[in-house]
């Protein structure tokens, strides 16, 4: 990512595979709609879908995007 973000959004994800690339492109497109440089961080709580492998696809695509993983769910 280069340079210390100015703000770091952080996405807490359960089973969100169907939807986590779309959550994730309105974030990134909030964040440079206002000029921000910014981070992303999904937190992915012990998912039994695949929303890490999605999330890590993403991410892999997009620098500004990271995945953490832990199992098993924790919950709040």
């Amino acid at each position: 990512m280069g340079a210390e973000p100015d703000v770091s959004f952080v996405l807490p994800a359960y089973n969100a595979g169907a939807a986590i690339e779309a959550a994730l492109q309105r974030v990134l497109a909030y964040a440079d709609q206002r000029g921000l440089a910014a981070e992303v961080v999904v937190a992915n709580d012990g998912s039994r879908d695949d929303t890490e492998a999605r999330a890590a696809a993403y991410a892999a695509r997009e620098p500004r995007v990271r995945v953490i993983s832990h199992t098993p769910n924790r919950g709040k």
